[in-house]
């Protein structure tokens, strides 16, 4: 090793290790007597890189804190960037477990109590260390525990066995999470009073296995380490310590603090509730619980599921997914394959969607909505033979079933008059089989035989929520407000608007296409579809993909022709 002064006053020593990031010289200062210096020679020669983590070990230098390893200054040497840090000759804790053997839970959990208050102060700084490890715990001559490698291991992400296993994940993880380090530092306690770290040398994909089932925490060890370790590691951030402070707190007083607290209880209550009212698509009531119940408790599973349904519901796919998702970070073995298959159907992922209702199915299959939902990935996906014998199962059920079971055999090629002569269709008033059959038959056609516009884009699937409640028939009543007509009311379940005289609403406009679009009209339950319209379907200026639900007034373009529609008559605007 070369012996010449470093930066003109530190005399090499030793050697005291070698990482990814370079290597640790022991260096002594030539100009202050009897003082040690660790000198960090880095790796990275990228220029901002280098001046952005200098910045940072100025800004951890500020904090002054005592238990913090000392950031003196720093020097250039050959390119290579040097960081002149706080020495501990008593090495790192790993020393204390090198041959194997463990460390007493009660001294472990001494520091871990120590390591808790300096790791609250600095994430209050907003600050987040990402490798927290054995290595990076030292001790000093006299035994005091400080925490080294801050500002360099802010510019890495972690190392593997140590890392949260939400870091592994595709999704969007804020590596600014403070309950990363909760994650590593429960690791490295772990490791610390079993002498060894279950999750190292094991192939990465066995390793985030064990990290998800959270089952590498030994069962030997006493039940009071097992429960406040398995929280610290637990593999849904929500479901960790929230804090330091709440970390320090379990392992000062060695006991776990009960999940079930009265917010959490009055959360579950409120979803309970606002389930109801899905259930009876009063949707403004439900959303009113589920707010309250958020704000209770963010971490309620059955809140977070029951806002998801909501938001499916009222087709607002992102939000739906992003509460269902949290649901199942939160438990990993709720079910909500049916909801999840659901978004899937309406984003197009029809293979995935196929994949989660069938799984759905195999727990229940009774479920009539997920058979619906099955059904309508067959039809859009042109698998009709398949819609066809699963609606036939399920023909005397909800009425959705034969329109469905109707549309299938229209798309194999079957004759209309041998689908009808069939008693399932017998004296039937479901509405989107009349408007089906008056599209088939009706001239001039919408569609065309050569298929430049497809049968199907005219055709209306039922979904389950538009079965006919037998028990307590309801009709809806909305108003359009037709320029030149003025405001007009509408109770029929099905209103169509197109350049055709089988429409409900007609107009002579070539810029609207002859089945233009159509409201589906139903108690609280409102909707518009586009039919493939050559010109488009507006509300409020953004084109209609599909469908849309309605709850409120809108402004509806069609073509060159602008309505006003109300979802109720008497909606308050």
């Amino acid at each position: 090793m070369n012996r010449q002064l470093l930066d003109g006053k530190y005399k090499i020593v030793r050697e005291l290790g070698e990482g990814a990031f370079g290597r640790v010289i022991l260096a002594e200062d030539t100009v202050i007597k009897n003082r040690f210096v660790a000198i960090k020679v880095l790796k990275n020669q990228d220029h901002d890189w280098q001046e952005n983590l200098v910045e940072e070990m100025r800004i951890l230098a500020n904090l002054q804190n005592p238990s913090i390893v000392t950031f003196y200054h720093h020097f250039q040497d050959q390119g290579q960037l040097h960081l002149v840090m706080e020495y501990c000759a008593g090495g790192s804790v790993r020393k204390k477990c090198r041959q194997g053997e463990g460390l007493n839970p009660n001294d472990v959990f001494q520091w871990g109590v120590h390591l808790t208050e300096v790791f609250g102060f600095v994430h209050d700084q907003h600050i987040v260390h990402h490798d927290i490890k054995p290595d990076n715990l030292l001790l000093t001559d006299m035994g005091h525990l400080k925490i080294g490698d801050f500002g360099v291991a802010n510019k890495n992400i972690g190392t593997l066995a140590y890392m949260a296993p939400e870091l592994f994940s595709e999704n969007d993880v804020s590596i600014q999470d403070p309950r990363i380090d909760i994650y590593a530092l429960g690791v490295t306690l772990l490791e610390l009073i079993q002498g060894h770290n279950p999750l190292s040398g094991i192939r990465p994909d066995e390793m985030l296995l064990k990290k998800l089932h959270g089952d590498f925490v030994s069962s030997e060890l006493p039940s009071y380490v097992q429960e406040i370790l398995l929280k610290a590691t637990h593999s849904t951030p929500e479901l960790r310590f929230q804090t330091m402070k709440e970390f320090q707190e379990a392992l000062t007083s060695k006991t776990v603090p009960l999940i079930i607290d009265q917010k959490r209880m009055d959360a579950h209550k409120q979803a309970i509730i606002a389930g109801k009212y899905i259930k009876r698509k009063k949707w403004i009531e439900a959303g009113k619980h589920i707010q309250y119940a958020l704000e209770k408790c963010p971490d309620s599973v059955p809140t977070n599921i029951a806002a998801g349904q909501l938001a499916l519901k009222m087709k607002q796919l992102r939000k739906a997914k992003g509460y269902l998702d949290r649901a199942l970070r939160l438990n990993p073995r709720v079910n909500i394959q049916k909801e999840l298959g659901w978004i899937n159907l309406e984003m197009g992922k029809y293979s995935t969607a196929i994949s989660l209702l069938n799984d759905h199915l195999h727990r229940k299959p009774l479920d009539e909505e997920a058979h619906n939902l099955l059904i309508h990935c067959f039809y859009a996906t042109d698998r009709y033979e398949l819609g066809v014998d699963l609606a036939r199962q399920n023909l005397d059920k909800a009425d959705c079933f034969p329109n469905n079971y109707f549309l299938c055999r229209i798309l194999l090629g079957e004759r209309l008059g041998d689908i009808l002569a069939e008693r399932v269709f017998e004296d039937s008033d479901n509405q989107f089989l009349f408007y089906n059959r008056v599209v088939i038959t009706e001239t001039p056609k919408s569609w065309d035989v050569e298929g430049r516009i497809p049968l199907k884009s005219k055709l209306l699937f039922q979904d389950f929520r538009f079965k006919k409640n037998k028990q307590n028939p309801q009709c809806n009543t909305m108003a359009i407000d037709i320029p030149g007509h003025g405001k007009r009311e509408y109770d029929r379940e099905i209103i169509t608007i197109g350049r055709n005289p089988s429409n409900v609403i007609t107009s002579a406009n070539t810029s609207i296409s002859r089945r233009h679009c159509v409201i589906v009209n139903y108690p609280d339950d409102v909707w518009i579809y586009d039919l493939e319209s050559t010109t488009g379907t507006f509300i409020n200026g953004d084109r209609i993909h599909d469908k849309m639900f309605l709850l409120g007034a809108y402004d509806l373009m069609i073509g060159q022709k602008i309505l006003r529609l109300y979802s109720k008559v008497d909606i308050l605007v």
